[in-house]
């Protein structure tokens, strides 16, 4: 038997700094300026060894299986989501991103499950009221801020884990054109759990 010489165990610390999300109609990516101020020092020795630096930006980086079924990383991540489980009516599980698509073409396409693409372009209908279907065929209705919900959580709870913290404050792009509309989606979905910048908020042109 080895012998742990030492065991810390900690909460994950909320830090201050904003997550940023380019939120794209087939891709997204994510950022942040990593101050170690931020930090506890076990945390900042952490995220160090794994060769994430201190003083400037990381961009949020995925998993994901490349023509060789090699895995690689990726700075940018699909925009879609796909149903995987509905037999836990009180639990709806989904794939994510490269996850859906990989999982898509392994079927060949011809799973029944229901796969959304271009998300992004429910803005202006996200109360709309979803018929989905899982991979078995289950069905069940389900609003689309809910399927947003999903996957912005997924994507930012990704970011969390990478930089071994909780991110509070979140900035999201927006087309000039229909900044309102997309602010206001934004609160809907995340305003329960974070504080959505609206008055600072970037036109993605500018971002």
């Amino acid at each position: 038997t080895k012998t742990i010489a030492e065991l810390l165990i900690s909460r994950t610390k909320e830090i201050s700094t904003t997550l940023v999300i380019d939120f794209g109609t087939s891709n997204t990516a994510l950022g942040a300026y990593m101050d170690e101020r931020q930090y506890p020092e076990h945390t900042q020795k952490e995220l160090l060894k794994r060769g994430i630096p201190f003083g400037s930006i990381e961009k949020i980086k995925f998993e994901k299986v490349n023509e060789n079924n090699e895995k690689v990383f990726a700075e940018t991540f699909h925009t879609v989501i796909s149903v995987k489980d509905y037999s836990d009516t009180e639990n709806i599980t989904y794939h994510y991103g490269y996850d859906t698509v990989d999982t898509a073409s392994r079927d060949s396409f011809n799973s029944k499950a229901s796969v959304f693409y271009e998300i992004k372009k429910w803005v202006n209908n996200y109360e709309k009221i979803e018929e989905i279907y899982d991979e078995k065929g289950n069905i069940a209705f389900v609003p689309r801020k809910e399927i947003l919900k999903q996957y912005f959580y997924y994507i930012i709870q990704s970011a969390e884990q990478r930089h071994k913290c909780k991110y509070k404050k979140l900035h999201i792009t927006s087309p000039i054109r229909q900044k309102q509309q997309f602010l206001a989606m934004y609160e809907e979905v995340l305003g329960e759990d974070y504080i959505v910048s609206t008055i600072t908020a970037l036109d993605e042109g500018i971002a």
